[in-house]
């Protein structure tokens, strides 16, 4: 199904899911914003976002002026959740354990020795020329999520 030169814009655009412009443009800055409010106090910037008075410049205001003007964010209000923190000194190393067992008895034993308490375990198939993969999520030895998805015809 194809557009014709005589359609109108703005209905294709919502045909294709798009947002006009302006708005996309909006949401942009809007989602840069918020990245800011939520910085480490640590940041360079934190001072300068979380300072009330900041919007109320009457000469040479720069972008975050505008954007903290325009959205009005109460950036005390936002939730900040912190990251997880790793070792920098293992750097390049995975903060998880990875186990392919030799056969489904060895799979099966190693699974009832583990001591994590969240497993993922998955897989994946080629059967009559369709490829699919699968995840399962078990935490405290309990099923949580199953993830199945095909992939394609054969790769």
């Amino acid at each position: 199904m194809g557009g014709l030169r005589t359609s109108a814009t703005d209905l294709l655009n919502a045909y294709a899911h798009i947002l006009p412009s302006v708005l996309m443009v909006s949401k942009w800055c809007h989602r840069a914003l918020i990245r800011l409010a939520v910085l480490p106090k640590e940041h360079l910037l934190y001072r300068y976002i979380n300072h009330q008075g900041i919007s109320k410049i009457k000469r040479h205001a720069g972008p975050l002026n505008h954007l903290l003007k325009w959205f009005k964010l109460n950036v005390g209000a936002i939730e900040k959740i912190p990251s997880a923190v790793r070792d920098p000194m293992k750097l390049g190393k995975i903060p998880l354990k990875i186990s392919i067992a030799k056969c489904r008895e060895d799979s099966i034993k190693e699974t009832e020795n583990a001591t994590e308490t969240i497993q993922i375990f998955s897989d994946s198939s080629s059967l009559e020329g369709k490829v699919g993969a699968a995840a399962v999520l078990f935490a405290k030895g309990k099923h949580i999520w199953t993830l199945h998805y095909h992939l394609s015809q054969n790769l």
